[in-house]
């Protein structure tokens, strides 16, 4: 039980670092380093919905599959983050920082911090956040063999990709390439000692 209650709060904690990464580093400069998070984000500025609403929307199916393909422990681990995620987006205040939030290049690194270790926290406590990481676990079920980080980094440099064509400016998609090889890199760093993902009990 004690086990349990700890990976719940470590989860609660990665959900925390992603809203703050939404709502202080990213949201402001349209920064949409990959991930449903940033498909979110994207979408959001473009309907004028609130991320919150947008971010839960998209997790709905992956959710039912996660419990399907990975395992019930899994699907209630992924159901918890993928409510806390949106419910402390909504919470979480959009600050202004003094020479940090004002400066992209530096949003875009702290804001990839925040999601790089939001990712890997999860996989290791056997858990996913509800994004795109969800997503690329789904896809190795079927790809064997296939390292998580080169799954994710294609999914989510599409992500980037198809950002960049909507907003059409080339310095945010390069900036939001580079917090996606930020994030790919603190991912592989923290999992490096688990099984693949860190999920291993389905």
């Amino acid at each position: 039980m004690k086990r349990v209650l700890i990976e719940f709060i470590r989860i609660a904690a990665s959900s925390l670092l992603i809203a703050i990464a939404v709502n202080i580093f990213f949201s402001q400069h349209s920064l949409a380093p990959g991930g449903l998070t940033g498909l979110a984000i994207i979408i959001s500025n473009f309907l004028q919905l609130p991320t919150s609403l947008v971010t839960l929307s998209i997790t709905g199916p992956l959710l039912i599959c996660s419990a399907i393909f990975l395992g019930r422990g899994f699907g209630i681990k992924v159901l918890f983050a993928a409510l806390m995620s949106p419910f402390l987006i909504s919470q979480v205040p959009h600050l202004s920082i003094p020479y940090i939030t004002d400066n992209i290049y530096v949003c875009a690194v702290l804001g990839a911090c925040c999601v790089g270790t939001a990712i890997g926290n999860c996989l290791q406590v056997g858990a996913a956040t509800g994004g795109t990481d969800t997503l690329s676990l789904l896809i190795q079920k079927v790809l064997k063999g296939v390292p998580l980080r080169v799954i994710m980094f294609c999914i989510d440099g599409s992500i980037i990709l198809f950002s960049g064509l909507l907003t059409k400016n080339l310095m945010t998609s390069i900036l939001s390439g580079g917090s996606l090889l930020i994030i790919i890199t603190i991912v592989s760093f923290m999992t490096k000692n688990t099984s693949e993902g860190g999920i291993t009990n389905g």
